[in-house]
């Protein structure tokens, strides 16, 4: 007789269930838009169990999962992967199965090798004891539990580190430690560079075992902004601002789960091409440095990734970081599962590129030599730059063009689809925008986000105004809905089959 059950810190499913020797369960979302991680323990005489993980379609980047390869550990013993030739993955039920070979006793379950509470606490308390480090408590939870920043050597470039704004994606936090403790071995990058790193920003998350990504009220990496709802945020911002300095910001989180490892420079946009060159030198040196148990190449960098954010732009730690202080920032999206070549990636391998994370940053900073980087190609920007108007996500079919004030689209068919921000900060009185259409038909949607001129942020507040667009003779002014007393615009156009032009003001 076999028992499932998640009573242990950080197990976490739902719907679990034992059905004729088949064990059946669900991701838990909480609060969350999409499901992934889950983690349970199995309590029987031993042998291979099958389980069926249900509800799939929930999973973000579903149309990936046949290369998920989930882990387990008996008593005593590592985790490690599952056979990969008992998986698969059946789109049309929602289900992923695999087998599990239990020994007598109690094994663990898991979507991917956890990164749990328990081990948080004591890599923090580890580290602690080494010379030079600091720990500082700068906030509590919602649940009332510990918030901590790491603080390594005393010099005067400034490297940040983050990891699990997303709770469940526990490669970051891997790479983080493997990042600290190769610092720790040179004290004499450390008389010249500071790092500050937090292993876990969703602290409650991190301990109850939830998946985290877009969890409500607003996702925790889209909550830096002058009205920050999540505790550890609040926290983290306030932090900075007493440092007062970052030249160097990257965020790790781990990807859908068929993506390689990849970085993401903030939104292409707001950057100049000598910020975006910038960025790409680093990547560059990763790549070069990267271990070949977990590779990060400039050439799997995702385009798609760019549109990431919508009408958060801006509100990413990476976003607040470089808008802030002018650092180069960087999302390092870890895979969970396969790299580029096929081989399915151990904590050992994310540990290694945390090594590599730090040489990075130590070639960035001139504190050791910069690697070969010839061979590999910098990535070109893309997106159009424009006086007045920013890019939020790539235009899919349209053409855009300044004029002035007006920004012009144009798109010859119905899948022309573009998302453009408007930097100008209007007062809520004076929310108003032009527009002229010439075209049989087109949807546009328009997202004011509430400003805060004294702090130079988005309050974190929307309100959304829709409109059919139809042919105009002449411009027409739409006035929208702020929900604060300062707001900036976004355009969302979709099913473009003509000409637009917007003007803001």
């Amino acid at each position: 007789m076999i028992h499932a059950h998640t009573n242990f810190p950080g197990g976490s499913v739902r719907d679990l269930r034992v059905e004729g020797g088949v064990i059946r369960f669900a991701a838990v979302r909480h609060e969350s838009v999409y499901s992934m991680w889950w983690q349970f323990a199995l309590n029987g005489p031993g042998g291979p169990v099958r389980c069926i993980w249900e509800s799939t379609d929930e999973v973000l980047g579903s149309d990936g999962l046949d290369l998920v390869v989930p882990v387990y550990t008996t008593a005593g013993g590592s985790w490690r992967r599952v056979d990969p030739r008992t998986c698969y993955h059946n789109p049309r039920v929602r289900e992923f199965g695999f087998m599990v070979p239990t020994a007598a006793g109690e094994t663990r379950v898991a979507y991917c090798y956890p990164y749990d509470w328990d081990r948080v606490e004591a890599f923090i308390a580890d580290v602690a004891q080494q010379p030079g480090v600091t720990v500082r408590e700068v906030g509590k939870s919602e649940g009332g539990r510990p918030f901590r920043v790491l603080k390594l050597g005393q010099g005067e470039r400034h490297l940040w580190l983050t990891a699990r704004h997303h709770a469940g994606e526990t490669p970051g936090a891997y790479v983080l430690e493997g990042a600290v403790r190769e610092l720790l071995q040179h004290p004499r990058w450390l008389a010249s560079m500071t790092m500050h790193a937090a292993p876990a920003m969703d602290v409650d998350g991190v301990a109850e075992g939830w998946y985290g990504k877009e969890r409500e009220p607003r996702d925790f990496n889209r909550d830096y902004c002058a009205r920050p709802c999540r505790p550890e945020v609040r926290a983290l911002m306030a932090y900075a601002e007493g440092i007062g300095k970052a030249d160097l910001i990257l965020d790790l989180h781990a990807p859908a789960p068929p993506d390689f490892s990849f970085l993401v420079p903030v939104k292409e946009s707001s950057l100049s091409l000598q910020e975006w060159v910038a960025t790409w030198e680093f990547g560059r040196m990763l790549d070069a440095l990267a271990p070949r148990s977990c590779p990060v190449r400039v050439m799997d960098a995702q385009p798609g990734a760019m549109n990431w954010s919508g009408e958060t732009m801006g509100q990413t730690s990476t976003g607040w970081f470089h808008r802030r202080f002018g650092a180069i920032a960087a999302t390092l999206e870890t895979t969970y599962h396969h790299s580029h070549d096929g081989r399915l990636v151990t904590p050992r391998g994310w540990l290694a590129l945390g090594k590599a994370v730090a040489h990075a940053a130590a070639a960035q900073s001139g504190l050791r030599s910069r690697p070969d980087v010839a061979d590999i190609e910098l990535p070109r920007s893309r997106v159009p730059r424009f006086a007045h108007w920013q890019c939020v996500h790539w235009p899919q079919g349209v053409t855009l063009h300044e004029e002035g004030q007006w920004l012009e689209a144009r798109s010859p068919n119905p899948d022309g689809y573009a998302w453009v921000f408007s930097p100008r900060v209007l007062a809520a009185e004076a929310a108003r925008f032009r527009y002229e259409y010439a075209g049989p038909g087109g949807a546009l949607a328009v997202h004011a986000r509430g400003y805060d001129p004294d702090r130079d942020l988005s309050t974190g507040d929307t309100s959304l105004t829709t409109l059919e667009l139809r042919p105009t003779r002449r411009p027409r002014t739409v006035t929208v809905a702020s929900p604060d007393p300062w707001c900036q615009l976004f355009f969302r156009m979709k099913h473009l089959r003509g000409t637009l032009r917007l003007a803001v003001g």
